[in-house]
């Protein structure tokens, strides 16, 4: 049995947003991406994660990063609800610097608001650092504007 090929890696720094287009979407694909959606806005973090890595596997093109900074993101916001502080400062990193190409919408998905909501998380928890990352208050996480 041969090894799954996945596609190459894109770094964000190189892909140009003017250039990116909506990926063409399976029934299944739209399926697994709206299920993650719900996921992520009822605080199901890691299986949000799950839903979406699956349509990110199955997509070829640069524009694949949308799914990376979504996955990412819920990274950050798993690892808050775990008060692992460099978790979330490096997850919202890489998050905000996928996800910036992707505004102000993609896939129907308000990204200008995410960014905003992530870089206030990364922000708070600069502030409280490691010993007071269990202050933080969950109310700032976002709920993801679909439509």
């Amino acid at each position: 049995m041969q090894p799954r090929k996945y596609p190459p890696k894109y770094n964000p720094k190189t892909v140009l947003s003017h250039e990116l287009t909506e990926p063409t979407m399976t029934n299944h694909d739209w399926i697994e991406f709206t299920e993650g959606i719900n996921l992520f806005n009822r605080g199901k973090f890691w299986h949000a994660h799950e839903a979406w890595e699956e349509v990110w596997k199955r997509t070829w093109e640069p524009n694949r990063l949308f799914f990376q900074g979504l996955i990412h993101m819920t990274a950050a916001y798993h690892q808050l609800y775990n008060h692992k502080y460099h978790g979330v400062i490096i997850h919202s990193e890489r998050a905000i610097g996928k996800l910036e190409l992707f505004q102000p919408r993609f896939l129907k998905v308000d990204v200008t608001y995410l960014l905003n909501c992530i870089k206030i998380t990364k922000e708070i928890s600069l502030t409280l650092g490691q010993d007071q990352m269990h202050q933080f208050d969950t109310t700032l996480i976002p709920v993801i504007r679909y439509r």
